[in-house]
């Protein structure tokens, strides 16, 4: 009889799956990997991976979910204990940027696969994708910005522009708390009202 609260090998061998498919989709591509090279990243026959994962989409999406996850909880705990809305953005970008930017292969995923690009998961990709990003929705609709200010389109351009850094990150030498910094103090200075401009 299995211990209370340990892991099944069923459970085990789910997550080692995850894991190999994250560091392939990360650094291949989702379409450039093939079931039986996350298999054979196991030790696993291409055949076994339909016992825990219906499809080759079905493993993308909880990886892609378990990216959100992660990366909405280091968000979260980031901004618990500010009050001041650039604060918080500010700091809710240096968290991002700090899980995009590590080694991640999760964090990358989120990034790198786009859900408009695998039409089997396009919804599920989408609905996570949307869950995560209404964390910046909140933020964003906190501050106090210029009236009839997009707060979409401010939403777009802010997740757009740190989701590039790392195509770009290490050549300049500026950290994530710079990064973040400076991408809302740019933010502020050009959107905030007149009286919430000054730092």
């Amino acid at each position: 009889m299995r211990a209370p609260n340990r892991p099944s090998r069923a459970n085990n061998r789910s997550l080692e799956l995850r894991n190999a498919a994250a560091h392939l989709f990360a650094h291949r591509g989702y379409d450039q990997t093939t079931v039986r090279e996350i298999a054979a990243a196991c030790s696993m026959t291409a055949g076994a991976v339909y016992v825990h994962f219906g499809s080759k989409h079905a493993l993308l999406i909880a990886v892609y979910g378990e990216a959100v996850t992660r990366v909405t909880k280091r968000l979260a705990v980031s901004i618990a204990t500010l009050d001041c809305p650039w604060q918080r953005l500010e700091s809710a970008v240096r968290a991002h940027l700090e899980a995009v930017l590590q080694p991640n292969d999760y964090a990358r995923v989120m990034t790198r696969v786009l859900p408009e690009d695998v039409s089997e998961a396009r919804i599920e990709l989408i609905a996570l994708r949307d869950r995560y990003e209404a964390l910046f929705r909140a933020l964003i609709t906190e501050l106090p910005l210029v009236p009839q200010t997009d707060c979409g389109l401010v939403r777009l351009l802010l997740l757009g522009a740190i989701n590039w850094t790392p195509f770009w990150y290490g050549h300049g030498g500026a950290t994530p708390p710079d990064i973040a910094h400076l991408t809302v103090t740019l933010l502020r200075n050009g959107l905030a009202q007149p009286s919430a401009r000054s730092l």
